[in-house]
């Protein structure tokens, strides 16, 4: 399991994922710095080195943005269309995309993190996956011989703006 990101790394690597999901190639080092209100290009190559280090992404010494993001348990991908987790054990974020879960308390733009199992257990927030997405439902409400169990909730994050 790869090593949990500090909040900074978090930042980049989510800004590397979406602008490289918008424009086809990474930013470069400057435009990391201004997206993120950083003011040195050397704390954005830490960052990276971090990224690299932990195992988020590949980056290529001899061409300059050039880096490969790798896939992991955990993924921050914002997506209109969540991705399906891996197949495998692991964890995996979900960024919920509507307010229907506010019943219990999950709004929109909160971030679920969910283990991938097959089977959940009373009381569990399940996950699961239909029609080519991802929904949670309580465990009370899952119809488990027509439902595709993917995993379980964990986690809920969810940031504050100022």
């Amino acid at each position: 399991m790869q090593e949990p990101l500090t909040e900074k790394q978090q930042a980049v690597y989510e800004y590397l994922l979406n602008e490289t999901r918008k424009k086809g190639y990474p930013p470069g080092i400057k435009d990391i710095c201004g997206a993120l209100g950083l003011r040195s290009t050397a704390t954005v190559h830490n960052h990276l080195s971090a990224l690299e280090k932990k195992g988020y992404i590949r980056k290529y010494p001899t061409k300059n943005r050039t880096f490969e993001i790798i896939d992991k348990p955990i993924s921050d991908r914002p997506s209109p269309v969540p991705l399906k987790p891996p197949e495998t054990g692991g964890l995996f974020v979900y960024h919920v995309p509507h307010d229907k879960l506010h019943g219990l308390g999950i709004l929109k733009g909160d971030v679920v993190q969910c283990r991938r199992r097959l089977s959940a257990d009373a009381g569990q927030l399940v996950v699961l996956w239909e029609n080519d997405a991802i929904t949670l439902r309580p465990y009370d409400q899952v119809d488990f011989l027509r439902d595709e169990v993917i995993g379980v909730a964990t986690e809920l994050r969810r940031k504050f703006s100022r």
